[in-house]
């Protein structure tokens, strides 16, 4: 059965958009832990996960939007 967090099988850009979707999805879990949604920023987030807050923008349009991909 084929590994459903294996992304080898993707070309490079779908697995480059789905390890940063992972990446922030962790950095939110790890933050919600302690906080709530309203007292995490977006920049917060995005540079856990080693991005900018426009690219967090250019793959969710708000953190409700992450919290609902998770």
């Amino acid at each position: 059965m084929p590994d459903p967090l294996c992304f080898d099988d993707l070309p490079l850009r779908e697995r480059k958009r789905a390890r940063l979707h992972l990446d922030l999805v962790e950095a939110l879990v790890v933050r919600l832990a302690e906080r709530s949604l309203d007292e995490i920023g977006v920049g917060e987030l995005a540079a856990a996960a080693t991005t900018s807050e426009a690219t967090f923008f250019n793959h969710f349009p708000s953190k409700q939007h992450l919290l609902t991909y998770f």
